[in-house]
């Protein structure tokens, strides 16, 4: 197999790694990658533009390596160009993203181009079927027994960037509990059926799935902690909630996070996990809005509160 490599000589450091400077003009650092990575990244990036009926190259090549989407997944490398972008696990070797803008600006002019459609081309199955074909293209394995189909939704509104494709999501299951976060979702552009993005996260560990609290404890736990911080959250855009109620309760399989601790944008940052109530608490303000919420996530063994999220 011929593999891209740019045109300078490879020993064990890739000057191909793109920036910006101070002034904003584009600059070359050094990329440190070992002969091993090297193959298996440029190996990866022609697979893949195979796969993704791209020929030829697709202009200059920018490397980055210690990426980090999610702390959880460890450091990946970024390989990319005008056509694609992919990350890779040096770990591993698995492509965990590909994203393919060439496909996203298509998708732009058809948008222009074309009236109102809120129908889609193609039936949900057909589409299933295409995810299936490119996750088994890219992952080069099926995809596991113990991924669930949870979302698979055609996406019509012309207010979102993503009219005209289909958004589908399986999740991971232990023991029939399904991970929050680990999961391989794809986007399949309706008319042409080409895709557009593939995104694995499969990084967490396993974890007991006992459940020994009960669902109305978990759900008073629940309240008392979406309301002890809910005023911090909220009041400066709003004034101060009131009014909590349960609008749900889901037993799934989370990673600890640091909400409650201030870190708001703590996600997907440790491989531990827990089985817990997933419990998303709503809150009246004013003026009205359509939701504001706090998920909190209360371990179904302890009764311990593992971390949550929030709408900002």
């Amino acid at each position: 197999m011929r593999h891209f490599f740019p045109t300078i000589v490879i020993v064990a450091v890739l000057l191909i790694g793109i920036t910006e400077n101070s002034q904003g003009k584009s600059q070359k650092e050094e990329v440190q990658l070992t002969q091993a990575e090297q193959k298996m990244v440029f190996s990866q990036y022609e697979r893949i533009r195979k796969i993704c009926g791209m020929e030829g190259k697709g202009g200059e090549i920018s490397i980055q390596k210690g990426i980090t989407s999610f702390e959880a997944m460890g450091e990946l490398i970024k390989i990319s160009d005008k056509e694609i972008t992919i990350e890779v696990s040096p770990k591993t070797g698995e492509v965990v993203f590909v994203y393919i803008p060439a496909v996203t600006k298509e998708l732009e002019n058809w948008r222009k181009n074309t009236p109102e459609i809120t129908s889609p081309t193609k039936e949900a199955n057909q589409i299933k079927q295409i995810a299936l074909k490119y996750i088994k293209l890219i992952t080069e394995k099926p995809l596991p027994s113990n991924f669930v189909l949870s979302k698979i939704r055609y996406n019509y509104n012309d207010k979102t960037r993503d009219k005209g494709s289909w958004y589908i999501i399986w999740r991971r299951t232990l023991n029939g509990y399904e991970y929050q976060n680990d999961a391989i979702s794809v986007s399949i552009v309706d008319y042409s059926g080409k895709l557009e993005s593939f995104f694995s996260k499969t990084a967490s560990e396993e974890c007991p799935t006992e459940t020994r609290i009960t669902r109305e404890n978990a759900e008073r736990i629940a309240i008392a902690k979406a309301s002890s911080v809910a005023g911090r959250i909220y009041t400066l855009c709003y004034g101060k909630p009131k009014n909590p109620t349960i609008f749900s309760v889901k037993l799934m399989i989370v990673n600890p996070n640091g909400f409650f601790e201030g870190k708001l944008d703590d996600y997907y940052s440790t491989p531990k996990c827990r089985l817990a109530y997933v419990i998303r608490v709503n809150f009246e303000v004013e003026p009205p809005t359509e939701s504001v919420w706090i998920d909190v996530y209360v371990d179904a063994n302890t009764g311990g509160v593992l971390g949550g999220s929030c709408v900002l």
